[in-house]
């Protein structure tokens, strides 16, 4: 939502004539937009942390973890380590749609 709101914001800081107001408000913004972009590599790097753990104990990314788990190849105690890793590969992922739409906005 935040992203919509800075994209209708720099929309309206194009179309206004006053040029200091204006060079202000967009300054801010995108200092704004650049400290969430800070969070959001921290989340990142917290997430590939988590992941590589896993990565590292199975030997394999969580693609070929997940099919090799729902095929039952794996003992039935991995299923806490399915349901933490695919939780960690989920919010990566969606942390890492979040950065790059950011980033996007940020490189406009």
């Amino acid at each position: 939502m935040a992203i919509e709101y800075a994209n209708a914001l720099m929309e309206y800081i194009k179309s206004e004539e006053d040029e200091h107001r204006l060079r202000v408000i967009e300054m801010c913004v995108k200092k704004m937009l650049e400290r969430e972009l800070i969070e959001i590599k921290a989340k990142l790097e917290k997430y590939e942390k988590l992941e590589a753990r896993f990565i590292s104990r199975y030997n394999m990314d969580f693609t070929e973890f997940e099919k090799r788990f729902t095929e039952g190849k794996f003992p039935e105690d991995s299923d806490m380590d399915y349901v933490e890793w695919y939780a960690v590969h989920d919010a990566y992922e969606q942390w890492k749609k979040k950065h790059d739409l950011l980033e996007g906005v940020l490189l406009r």
